[in-house]
């Protein structure tokens, strides 16, 4: 079962970061970079995210965000983590996760796919939520400063 759950996710993550770039390709055709400048220091024109480095870069407060990196890693996390959430609540509690479940905000709705699977699947979504959010807070920050939004 756990061979078969890895089986699904990996076929996730390479469907979320496909779909991520043909979204990317054909709603943003175009990538403008805008140099700005922050505490005297330019930043770079064109960042570079080498993959030995993408880890440290989602994490991290230096790496500069352009249009495609915040918008190639935004929606391919989002896919990733409907994907993971959605096969651990169809194994443990037998519901459907939909997509509209998934971007619905209230607290209160998640609440039947916790009811009837194991104590501890409540505290491991909120668990597995916050490195997301960290990404999704550093990322927005950095791609602000990037266009030249300042804090």
């Amino acid at each position: 079962m756990l061979e078969r759950l890895i089986g699904q996710l990996s076929r996730g993550v390479h469907f979320a970061f496909a779909i991520s770039y043909h979204w990317h390709t054909t709603v943003f055709p175009s990538d403008a970079r805008i140099v700005m400048s922050l505490d005297s220091t330019s930043l770079p024109n064109s960042p570079s995210w080498p993959a030995d480095s993408w880890i440290g870069n989602l994490f991290g407060f230096k790496a500069t965000v352009n249009q495609r990196h915040y918008v190639y890693f935004g929606v391919g996390l989002m896919l990733i983590k409907y994907c993971v959430e959605a096969i651990v609540i169809a194994i443990l509690s037998g519901h459907l996760y939909t997509p509209l479940d998934f971007v619905n905000p209230l607290v209160s709705s998640r609440e039947r796919f916790t009811a009837h699977s194991p104590l501890w699947l409540g505290m491991g979504w909120v668990l597995w939520t916050l490195p997301f959010l960290w990404i999704a807070i550093s990322m927005s920050i950095r791609r602000a400063a990037y266009v030249g939004y300042s804090p």
